[in-house]
């Protein structure tokens, strides 16, 4: 997709990235092309909307969006094993991707310079990876309802913030 300077002006912010910033065939996350996009867009609507609504906020309630102390180390910590998904019943699974997409989130609204860019980039590269290895398995067990379960998960980050 080429864009003119004129165009671009007109586009909501995910429509830019998916611009300038295509999906890739064989991805390393295990994300095929229209779910990359999914996780894009809804993570930068809900990026953007959770950043709006902190700009509205009095500054003693700032308190409530500090970055967790130890983020690096909790968003690490393995909360399931790609090999033993299969293990899982499928709601254990639907809350396993709605935990990674949260922590995916609370990575991207975190500034990367509280982490270090080198460590910021990590951390989102590796829930990309684990959103990436749940949706592989949720297809593999849901065929194509896989799409839906990440669009709910992802789509309940936006709600949870509110229009």
């Amino acid at each position: 997709m080429v864009l003119s300077a004129a165009s671009d002006v007109s586009l909501i912010p995910w429509q830019r990235l998916d611009a300038a910033w295509p999906a890739l065939p064989d991805s390393p996350t295990g994300l095929d092309v229209p779910a990359q996009r999914m996780v894009r867009r809804l993570l930068t609507e809900a990026v953007g909307r959770r950043l709006r609504m902190r700009r509205s906020l009095p500054p003693e309630s700032l308190f409530f969006w500090q970055a967790r102390p130890h983020l690096a180390r909790y968003v690490r910590k393995p909360r399931f094993f790609a090999n033993l998904l299969h293990c899982y019943a499928l709601v254990d699974t639907r809350q396993f991707l709605r935990t990674e997409a949260a922590l995916a989130l609370e990575v991207l609204e975190t500034p990367p310079s509280l982490l270090g860019a080198d460590e910021w980039q990590k951390l989102l590269a590796l829930q990309c990876q684990r959103l990436g290895q749940l949706y592989a398995h949720l297809r593999e067990r849901i065929g194509a309802v896989a799409q839906d379960e990440l669009h709910r998960a992802l789509n309940s980050l936006i709600s949870e913030v509110g229009a």
